[in-house]
């Protein structure tokens, strides 16, 4: 008879096999779930007030605070008419439909009361400044009949030219040549041709011709003093 065979498993010696870690018991409440639960609660409470911080109670203390106006939000009006349209009118022009015309709104205008007539003040009266008269004109230089010097007003091509100046001036000033003698002198200048001087004479001296020509040049017309 045949004997059987029993196979043999190989068991190392127990100074050879691995630890092995002790046996984990969850439902005796040996391990730590109840920790990370915690932390999970701890970090979401500090977030939550984190935000409620900066988005809660921040902005409501920085919030600005516009003050009520005072006195009614409506007040009358007082214009000129206005022509409105009303609700339904807008509300049909923006659905796309023609609005039906509408007679202006008529606004009663508040009644005008007439200003009060302002009297105008009296004009003062203004007096006339009174003119100053005059000033007297200046004696005219003493002529004399035998005098060296002569007072010349003018030199023209021709002797009835020189007529014609005399005439003019003593005509401006008449107190000035009454008593002057008219002293017409032709002089032959050569290649230039002849001229006719026009004088006024006779003066005893050179300030009295002077004088002469002075009161000339306020008539615009030029003069020297000149010996005979």
């Amino acid at each position: 008879m045949a004997r059987a065979r029993t196979a043999r498993v190989y068991s190392p010696p127990p100074e050879m096999a691995p630890p092995q870690a002790p046996p984990h018991d969850y439902e005796s409440g040996g391990g730590r779930p109840w920790m990370v639960l915690a932390i999970m609660v701890i970090v979401i409470t500090t977030f939550g007030y984190v935000l409620w911080t900066l988005y809660g109670a921040g902005a409501q203390d920085d919030a600005p605070v516009i003050a009520a106006v005072d006195g009614g939000f409506k007040e009358r009006y007082e214009g000129p008419p206005v022509d409105e349209l009303a609700t339904a009118e807008i509300d049909q022009a923006l659905a796309g439909k023609a609005a039906a015309p509408m007679a202006p709104i008529a606004v009663r205008r508040a009644p005008e009361e007439p200003l009060p007539e302002v009297a105008a003040p009296p004009k003062a009266a203004v007096k006339a400044a009174p003119r100053a008269p005059a000033p007297a004109p200046a004696p005219a230089p003493r002529v004399a009949a035998g005098g060296a010097f002569v007072a010349q007003i003018a030199a023209l091509r021709s002797e009835g030219a020189a007529d014609a100046a005399w005439d003019r001036l003593s005509a401006r000033d008449p107190a000035l040549f009454a008593g002057a003698q008219k002293d017409i002198q032709r002089a032959d200048l050569g290649a230039k041709g002849a001229y006719f001087r026009v004088r006024a004479g006779y003066f005893a001296g050179r300030d009295e011709a002077a004088r002469f020509c002075n009161r000339v040049k306020t008539l615009g017309q030029d003069c020297i003093v000149v010996v005979r």
